[in-house]
């Protein structure tokens, strides 16, 4: 994890490479990025820039600090999900992170949005009408997108930000807070969540809980059961 901001990233480990123009000074305190390589001295690190993953740079190894995914499930699932209410393994906790960094990576989306993602995977889990665990229920077929390219992750994908982190976080220490959607659909910019799923050529609204206020797009579905937008 980035520690301080206004940090330089260079293109080679050390103060006499060029600074990469895009991170001139670039404000990445608490991301998480994953370290790729570091110097003989172990004072500069290379990493995957995290607004551009087809880029990578190096920083100094004084703005990082260690952070495992562990950490992070032992500070954020109480012993409640991890006992009574539900069972909730570090795999687990990873494959929701993942899950909820590849369904609303988007800046436009709001930590508040982010975290109901989370909610519609235990509310699934604990739904009659869905798979009963949380790997099944995010294997589900057609139910979150491309989850073959990370349900079998031990470690954050890429895509896992200090947003991401702090949704999931903030889902598993309110839960009562989010309502019980069950379905949910992107326009690109934004999730829409609902309880139920619309039937019969019926229309429903969808709703999405931003920072600002709450908005909402009508959804139908077609022939073969896909959401659409109307």
């Amino acid at each position: 994890m980035v520690t301080g901001n206004g940090i330089s990233v260079r293109k080679g480990p050390g103060t006499e490479y060029d600074r990469l123009d895009t991170y001139r000074n670039y404000r990445m305190e608490g991301e998480i990025v994953r370290v790729y390589e570091v110097d003989d001295g172990s004072t500069w690190a290379k990493i995957r820039l995290p607004e551009n993953h087809d880029e990578y740079g190096w920083i100094s190894t004084t703005y990082l600090e260690e952070k495992s995914e562990i950490d992070d499930f032992n500070s954020v699932i109480s012993q409640d999900y991890k006992n009574n209410v539900y069972n909730v393994t570090l795999n687990d906790y990873i494959l929701i992170c993942n899950a909820v960094a590849n369904e609303s990576g988007l800046d436009t989306m709001c930590v508040n949005e982010k975290a109901t993602v989370a909610a519609v995977i235990m509310n699934r889990v604990f739904s009659n009408s869905f798979p009963d665990t949380i790997r099944d229920v995010i294997g589900q077929t057609n139910a979150f997108q491309n989850s073959d390219d990370y349900i079998e992750e031990t470690l954050y994908t890429e895509k896992v930000n200090k947003d991401v982190l702090e949704a999931v976080n903030q889902y598993f220490q309110n839960p009562d807070n989010y309502s019980n959607y069950l379905y949910f659909l992107g326009d690109g910019t934004h999730n829409y969540f609902s309880i139920n799923y619309p039937t019969g050529g019926n229309s429903l609204t969808y709703e999405c809980p931003t920072d600002s206020g709450m908005l909402y797009r009508d959804v139908s579905v077609d022939s073969n059961g896909v959401q659409y937008f109307n």
